[in-house]
C-alpha cells in the first residue's frame, strides 16, 4: 500500500516546489516501516535462557534432535511438557533435556522459558520437594551455570541441599554411581548442581570426576537411578572407572575398566588424518553428552544410522552404526571412512551402546 501511495505522489504532477515535502513524506515513511519490520523481527528473536532454567513447550509433536546440526529425529515433545534448558538460543534453537531424561535440540518458537524448577526427571523417581532457592551470595560465588560438568557419586547417600552449607534443607538424595551434573564451582565443600532446572547442593568431597569410587561401599557399579544399568558393565569389576579410548589413526576402540582393556573393536574412523582436523577422529578426552538407538537420519551423511553415542559436540563426532538406508540396511561404501564419527560393524556397536551412558569419559589418540 504504501509503495502505491509514493508513486501516486510523483505522477500527481505536483509543483517543483513540494518535491522536497514529498521526498522528506517518503524518507520519514520508509523509516518508519523499517522500524516497524525491525520491532516485528525482533519480536521473532528467541528470549534469552540461562543453562539450567526451566521451560514449557507449547504444541505437540514437537521434534527432538540429536544435535544443533544434526536434525536425526530423537523423539518428541507434547504441549505442557517441562524441560530443563541446557544452552540456547542458538540459531533459533534450543539445547533441552526431556522428562525421560533424553538431551536433544528443539526449535525456539515451541518452547517458553521460565524460572521454573519442576521441569525435567521421571516422575517416579522425582524428589517429593522442590529445592527452596539457593541464596543469591552461595550462587554468585560458585558462579553457578558458568561451566558444567558430568560428575560420579561416590556415596552410598548423598544428601542434595537447597544450599552451600551443612546446616541447609536436605531436600534429595542420591545413590552411588549415579551421574549428576556440576554447574560451577566449590562453595564451602559445597559444589552447585543442575537439579531439575533449579540450583542445588552437594559436598565437593563425594564427587568422583575418574568414575572411581572411594568413599561408597557397593557391591555393583551403577546403584540408585544411574543410566549405565548394563550387564555387561555390571559384571565387569564394580570399583573402578568404565571409559572408552579410541585410536583415531587406526580405528581400534578398547572398552576400558580402569586401566585394564575388557574388550576391543575395530571401527572406521575420520579420513581426515590429522590429530584436530574438523573432519578428524580428533585427538582429546570428551564425555558422552547423547545416546540414540533407534533407526535415524542424519544429514551429515546423507543417510541412515543407528545407535548413535555422541562425544565430541564440537565436531559432532561420535559412535554409530555404518551407513544404512531407510530400511536400515547397510549402504553399499556404508563402513568406509567418516567425517569424523567411529563406525562400526552390528555386533560391535551394540557392544559399545550397551557400555556407553551418559557422562562417560571417551578418549581419542594416536
Amino acid at each position: 500500500m504504501l509503495a502505491h501511495v509514493f508513486a501516486g505522489d510523483d505522477l500527481a504532477g505536483s509543483p517543483s516546489a513540494a518535491q522536497p515535502v514529498s521526498r522528506w513524506t517518503r524518507f520519514v515513511s520508509i523509516t518508519l516501516l523499517g522500524l516497524l519490520l525491525v520491532a516485528g523481527f525482533a519480536l521473532a528473536v528467541p528470549e534469552p535462557a540461562a543453562a539450567g532454567q526451566g521451560g514449557t513447550i507449547n504444541t505437540n509433536n514437537v521434534e527432538l534432535f540429536a544435535h544443533l546440526r544434526d536434525h536425526t529425529v530423537i523423539g518428541y515433545l507434547d504441549a505442557g511438557e517441562r524441560v530443563d534448558i541446557f544452552w540456547g538460543p542458538e540459531d533459533h534453537m534450543y539445547e533441552v533435556r526431556a522428562s525421560d531424561g533424553t538431551v536433544g535440540w528443539i526449535w525456539a518458537e515451541f518452547l517458553d522459558p521460565d524460572g521454573g524448577g519442576s521441569g525435567g526427571g521421571d516422575a517416579s523417581s522425582a524428589p517429593a520437594e522442590e529445592p527452596a532457592a539457593s541464596s543469591s551470595s552461595a550462587a554468585d560465588q560458585a558462579g553457578a551455570w558458568s561451566w558444567s560438568g558430568w560428575a560420579m557419586v561416590d556415596a552410598d547417600s548423598l544428601n542434595v541441599r537447597n544450599d552451600a552449607s551443612s546446616s541447609a534443607t536436605v531436600i534429595d538424595h542420591y545413590g552411588p554411581g549415579e551421574w549428576i551434573e556440576v554447574i560451577g564451582n566449590d562453595v564451602n565443600g559445597f559444589s552447585p548442581i543442575n537439579y531439575y532446572g533449579d540450583v542445588a547442593w552437594v559436598a565437593t568431597q563425594y564427587l568422583s570426576w575418574d568414575g572411581e569410587y572411594r568413599y561408597a561401599s557397593v557391591g555393583s557399579i551403577g546403584g540408585g537411578s544411574s543410566s549405565e544399568g548394563s550387564s555387561t558393565i555390571a559384571s565387569a569389576s564394580a570399583n573402578q572407572e568404565h571409559w572408552i579410548q579410541v585410536n583415531g589413526r587406526t580405528g581400534r576402540v578398547d572398552l576400558m575398566v580402569g586401566d585394564s582393556i575388557y574388550a576391543t573393536y575395530w571401527g572406521s574412523v575420520g579420513f581426515d588424518t590429522s590429530s584436530d582436523g574438523f573432519y578428524s577422529t580428533a585427538d582429546g578426552t570428551y564425555y558422552v553428552y547423547a545416546m540414540n538407538e533407534p533407526l535415524g537420519y542424519t544429514s551429515w551423511a546423507n543417510a541412515y544410522i543407528t545407535h548413535w553415542v555422541g562425544f565430541d559436540p564440537s565436531r559432532f563426532n561420535g559412535f554409530h552404526s555404518y551407513s544404512k538406508d531407510a530400511n536400515g540396511s547397510v549402504l553399499p561404501n556404508g563402513a568406509g571412512k567418516t567425517g569424523g564419527c567411529v563406525a562400526l560393524d552390528a555386533g560391535a556397536i551394540q557392544a559399545v551402546y550397551d557400555w556407553s551412558y551418559m557422562g562417560m569419559r571417551v578418549v581419542v589418540y594416536r
